[in-house]
């Protein structure tokens, strides 16, 4: 008896022990994920997934999952991040945590800032603003830094002194073992680098060499990048896609300089290559991002007018309609085909639509073409009917009607006006190659990207491009 009691007592103790340790080991890993988010993002990655499938903490969770969509957002991986960041969204509404909130909306706001959604990244920039101000005050303390890093990004017409400035008074107040140095000396010397090349130098030099970041300092000097920045896998290497440009254009200008044509066809063809997965990475990323805040209006407006009571309501209707339509049946059979005529006329009546309901779907197209959803491949009249609320028949009368236009036609049109604009203002579009132009514009394939271009502007996109270079 005395024996067992011993034994039970001994477990009583054991277990809050292993709780502990198994809290401490979490810890560890978060403390060491964090310290290499910007050095190893990969190896963060693979710690972050670790402790998501272990932890049994949602706030921790979440946590995690904000880091996670910073480091994706830092390697260029946009639509990844945008789905850790609606992941993010549908998990804090269970918690009551406004410090996750804080930094939830801070990354939110760079993310929108690196796809050149300026107001979207204001706008979150402002809730996190809000939100901080109820943060308790050590918690408010400790995110400070945070804050005013997140502003001095964000705020892009800000002169580069005056964020230079702002850099180095943040990271005076820094431990010397924060984890954010390696990349906030980066921003400083890609500063400094446009209006004084030696304090670039001094800066980029204070970067760790470990992995892949040792070839920071090579873009401040006078001779080549190499190591496997330039190999076969240059894509696949775990860097952000803004350092990779600017080791490209390091070199390039060097090949330039020493006149070196086969180099600088080859750095030329490599850079325009990351260019346009980059460009193609951020559009479809708007695309999900544009998706995505136009599902949740939609649903904000549902709620508000109480649509689900009003789909019970529609379901019980049409119950009643289906029962009415069977005993009609069975009076039709009884009493003769007298009615057939009646049916048939009501059912070839035209389409009547109300003035307010044509106005609304009118008011609504004017949104989804500056939404640039028309650019998704995917798009179909069913799927802008749904995104539009409204169904494919009213929706193909008002194109038909309001644009004199087939739907395929009308989407053609506003994919052709939007590549046409982007080759008369931006130059760069006219050194692409066209089964490019077809994928930024939203066609499935070259061949029908050309037919649809030549029908709207009666010449061939090759033809249109070399017209335009001869003007």
């Amino acid at each position: 008896m005395k024996i067992q009691i011993l034994l039970w007592m001994h477990l009583i103790f054991l277990l809050p022990t292993n709780a502990f340790s198994q809290d401490l080991e979490e810890l560890r890993l978060y403390a060491e994920a964090n310290k290499t988010r910007f050095i190893s993002p990969e190896k963060s990655l693979k710690l972050y997934d670790y402790l998501l499938k272990n932890t049994e903490s949602k706030s921790f969770a979440v946590e995690i999952e904000i880091r996670k969509l910073q480091i994706n957002r830092f390697l260029g991986e946009y639509r990844i991040a945008i789905r850790n960041s609606y992941n993010i969204k549908s998990q804090l509404h269970s918690l009551n945590n406004p410090e996750l909130y804080f930094l939830y909306f801070i990354e939110n706001a760079k993310l929108f800032q690196d796809l050149e959604l300026s107001e979207n990244a204001m706008s979150e920039l402002l809730k996190a603003k809000n939100n901080f101000k109820d943060l308790p005050a050590e918690t408010a303390r400790k995110n400070l830094t945070n804050l005013v890093l997140a502003e001095n990004y964000i705020h892009s017409d800000t002169p580069p002194d005056t964020k230079i400035d702002d850099l180095k008074s943040i990271i005076r107040e820094l431990d010397n073992q924060d984890e954010r140095l390696p990349w906030l000396f980066y921003r400083l010397s890609r500063l400094y680098k446009s209006v004084d090349i030696d304090s670039a130098k001094v800066y980029a030099a204070r970067i760790p060499t470990e992995n892949d970041l040792d070839i920071l300092g090579c873009i401040f000097r006078s001779d080549l990048c190499r190591g496997k920045i330039l190999s076969k896998d240059f894509n696949q290497i775990e860097l952000p896609p803004d350092l990779k440009i600017a080791v490209l254009e390091h070199n390039l200008e060097f090949w330039q300089a020493t006149k070196n044509q086969d180099s600088i066809l080859e750095i030329r063809e490599k850079l325009q290559s990351l260019e346009n997965l980059l460009d193609i990475e951020k559009k479809q990323a708007k695309v999900d991002l544009l998706q995505n805040i136009y599902e949740a209006k939609k649903q904000e407006i549902y709620a508000k007018n109480g649509i689900i009571e009003k789909r019970w309501l529609f379901g019980s209707l049409s119950l009643l309609v289906c029962i009415a339509a069977y005993f009609g049946i069975l009076f039709y059979r009884k009493f003769g085909k007298d009615q057939s005529k009646e049916i048939e006329e009501t059912t070839h009546k035209p389409i009547v639509i109300s003035d307010k309901t044509e106005m609304q779907i009118l008011e609504n197209l004017e949104e989804f073409e500056r939404s640039k959803l028309f650019l998704d491949k995917q798009m179909r009249i069913a799927s802008l009917a749904k995104h539009l609320d409204t169904n494919t028949r009213y929706l193909s009368t008002i194109i038909n009607a309001e644009k004199d236009k087939t739907f395929n036609n009308y989407i053609n049109s506003l994919r052709i006006n939007y590549i046409l604009e982007k080759l008369d203002s931006d130059p760069k579009y006219l050194t692409y190659k066209i089964s490019y132009l077809a994928e930024e514009s939203g066609f499935a394939s070259q061949s029908s990207f050309t037919a649809a271009f030549k029908d709207f502007t009666g010449k061939t996109p090759s033809t249109y491009i070399r017209d335009l270079e001869n003007r």
